[in-house]
């Protein structure tokens, strides 16, 4: 070799190298898992369990049936929110995937999932101290949630079917289910 370089420069770049890419990555993975961490999940505050805690915790005595219709209202509530999360967890996955979100985002949907499936389980303990024989809490709490998912529905249906015939007059239902939509589109002036 030359006389100025020794055998030993190539290892010391070579060591110096990849004790950089060490520190480099574990700094990254610690900012990264810091990120998560901080992460809020979807739904801050739950007052259907505050309530229930409130009425379960409260220094008055309440009824058995107050506080099951508090936890059954609490159980509905978060049974619509892990339906919404199930719903959404796909796409942020895919907007993930594709770079057009943070991978924050799709812990936060995760944790949100976790968390939901957590309160689930608690759901089920205080059903059962509440009532033992209260197992199908959850199927319960499914149904209510439906229900009221239901009901929204036609509350808005018929909402829409009131401003349709405000708009357009009372026949306007007939002539939509006859398939007659010309009536829907303005007509417009020839221009002069």
């Amino acid at each position: 070799m030359a006389d100025g370089v020794s055998i030993w420069t190539p290892i010391l770049y070579l060591a110096v190298l990849v004790t950089a890419l060490v520190v480099f990555s574990r700094v990254y993975r610690q900012r990264k898992l810091n990120d998560i961490a901080r992460a809020e999940l979807f739904y801050e505050r739950n007052f259907a369990q505050e309530i229930y805690r409130s009425l379960r915790e409260g220094s008055q005595v309440v009824p058995d049936n107050v506080l099951k219709m508090a936890l059954l209202v609490w159980g509905a509530t978060d049974f619509l929110r892990v339906m919404k999360i199930k719903e959404c967890k796909p796409a942020v996955a895919q907007l993930a995937q594709n770079g057009m979100v943070g991978e924050v985002l799709e812990f936060r949907v995760g944790g949100t999932e976790k968390a939901l499936d957590e309160e689930i389980k608690v759901i089920v303990g205080d059903a059962l101290t509440l009532a033992p024989e209260w197992t199908s809490v959850v199927q319960t709490a499914g149904e209510v949630a439906q229900n009221d998912a239901v009901r929204r529905r036609l509350t808005f249906l018929s909402e829409f079917e009131n401003d349709l015939k405000l708009m357009a007059g009372p026949d306007a239902l007939e002539r939509a289910s006859k398939g007659e939509t010309a009536w829907l589109v303005k007509k417009q002036k020839p221009a002069k």
